[in-house]
């Protein structure tokens, strides 16, 4: 999504533009593949990001309206807290208030009465966000390729590698099918494969790590675990069993079943030759998990599994920025699990910020490519 929205702006602003996909756009090794993703709001404390999101959805809103496409299924969002939790989701209610977002703070006793397909044991209060939803992944990488080719953009299938230099600027990218391409700027928004493009500058400033993902299927005839009648769900604040404290889902989507991630686990991934293949031991989580928080599931089947890869940055911060030793390449990426979402807003502020036009340019400092590298790696 980085790369296509990215390509999309720029070439809406007048450049010249050829985008080159190793595989296709939205294909299965790619962070942006996948059927469904999370559109929400709320950021906690960092607001720009709250912003940029904020921006993205209305963007993802009007480019649906202009290509009379379906990217955005709003669903609404479902924090649940424990105790622990509760005065976080007190403050995203708060934050979304200030900046015109609707949400409400749900007791135990309102939660259990609205969704009583969800077992609530141990949860003080939920925080919900009407406006949140799922974006259809896979189909909108093909939808904004389609368009930019559409448009009188060039979109190749190969391989790219830097190529040659010259007077410390990159002239050529070099394809896998043994041709070049000449270009003025170089965009590099591979996710995954960024810190193996640029092992010296990237290598320990991005981490890709694998996410296991599973669809479980719901009781013939049952809705309630499906759009619309669930929303998209997480959790916050520590568990009464820490089993079972660090997940999100995803409604029932289009029939593909009731979707659901363990996050703690943070195994590293070669995105092009590791497979994509859920272990065992998720596997089992998942199945307590189930048990324990939606009990009607539990001995249903899991119909599909995915394996994304995360690309976590030192701190969090998605990176755009030049490579320090040729100025006329820039690196984007650092996506983490957010990166999707903020798409037609991050790429309409890299397009501007390639050809030096308005843009909010508080962001240019918050992407910056880090100093410290991932010996003092956090995640938000």
């Amino acid at each position: 999504m980085f790369g296509g929205w990215t390509a999309w702006y720029a070439q809406l602003a007048g450049a010249r533009v050829t985008l080159v996909d190793a595989y296709a756009p939205g294909h299965s090794r790619s962070s942006s593949g996948g059927e469904t993703r999370l559109i929400r709001e709320d950021y906690g404390t960092r607001l720009p990001y709250m912003n940029l999101a904020i921006q993205a959805m209305e963007l993802w809103r009007h480019w649906q309206d202009q290509w009379n496409t379906t990217l955005f299924t709003k669903t609404g969002r479902l924090l649940l807290a424990s105790p622990k939790g509760a005065k976080t989701c007190l403050s995203a209610r708060d934050r979304l208030e200030a900046a015109g977002v609707p949400s409400e703070i749900l007791s135990s006793q309102e939660l259990v009465k609205r969704w009583p397909q969800i077992h609530m044991d141990g949860i003080e209060l939920g925080l919900y966000n009407p406006t949140a939803g799922l974006l259809r992944a896979r189909e909108a990488c093909r939808v904004v390729a389609q368009r930019f080719r559409t448009a009188g953009g060039s979109l190749r299938l190969a391989k790219a590698q830097p190529g040659k230099v010259k007077q410390a600027k990159l002239e050529t990218l070099s394809l896998s099918d043994g041709t070049h391409l000449n270009a003025d700027i170089f965009v590099f928004a591979c996710g995954p494969w960024l810190p193996k493009l640029f092992p010296q500058v990237l290598g320990r400033k991005l981490r890709p790590v694998r996410r296991d993902v599973f669809f479980v299927g719901p009781p013939a005839g049952d809705l309630r675990f499906s759009v619309p009648e669930l929303p998209v769900w997480g959790f916050r604040g520590p568990a009464k069993d820490p089993r079972f404290a660090t997940y999100y889902g995803f409604p029932s989507f289009e029939g593909r079943g009731m979707k659901l991630c363990p996050m703690d686990e943070r195994n590293d991934i070669d995105p092009d030759m590791d497979g994509r293949h859920v272990n065992a031991y998720q596997t089992k989580r998942v199945r307590d998990f189930l048990a324990y928080r939606f009990p009607l599931l539990a001995d249903q089947p899991i119909i599909e599994t995915r394996v994304c890869q995360v690309t976590d940055s030192v701190n969090g911060d998605f990176l755009v920025d030049r490579h320090p030793e040729w100025p006329n390449v820039w690196m984007v990426g650092g996506g983490a699990g957010h990166g999707y979402k903020h798409g037609p807003a991050l790429g309409r502020y890299v397009a501007a910020r390639l050809l030096e036009q308005d843009r909010d340019t508080t962001l240019d400092a918050l992407f910056t490519l880090k100093n410290q590298d991932l010996d003092v790696y956090k995640r938000d």
